[in-house]
């Protein structure tokens, strides 16, 4: 478990981890961001396990705009990623280290966009519409291949 920040490392559906978490703070964090959408909606009720409330006591946010992001009730702020050209920059690079395997591995750079959906509003009846999108910072994906060392 790593060390430092105001981070819960806790799995999502881990309601005594959370209320220890929540228990330690001097005040009730503004959000929380999940590392994907499907552990977002998990932690979201586990988070109404002890009382708060999406968006009115607490906002919350995923990554990756799986399909249940739109589908969660309220609807999911994301990351969306396009897998399609994570998928073609990976194979590049892939195909770069087949044919120089001592190439190192690199960070891949990608544009991201960050859809805002209703779980980030702080006023449960302000209207936010689910195509209200805007451009976010570039989404680091790190090479899928990774340099392999000399074995001498």
């Amino acid at each position: 478990m790593p060390d430092g920040g105001n981070v819960l490392y806790a799995e999502a559906d881990d309601v005594q981890a959370l209320r220890r978490y929540l228990k330690r703070q001097r005040q009730r964090p503004d959000a929380f961001v999940c590392s994907n959408d499907a552990i977002a909606a998990v932690f979201k009720q586990t988070l109404e396990k002890v009382g708060l409330r999406v968006p009115e006591d607490v906002m919350l946010t995923g990554f990756a705009d799986l399909s249940v992001a739109s589908l969660m009730s309220p609807t999911l702020t994301t990351v969306h990623q396009d897998r399609v050209q994570m998928a073609r920059a990976a194979f590049r690079r892939l195909l770069e280290r087949i044919a120089e395997p001592a190439l190192p591995s690199c960070d891949i750079f990608l544009p991201a966009t960050l859809v805002t959906r209703e779980s980030t509003r702080k006023n449960a009846k302000a209207a936010i519409s689910d195509k209200s999108v805007r451009r976010s910072e570039s989404f680091v994906a790190k090479s899928f291949v990774k340099s392999e060392r000399t074995k001498q």
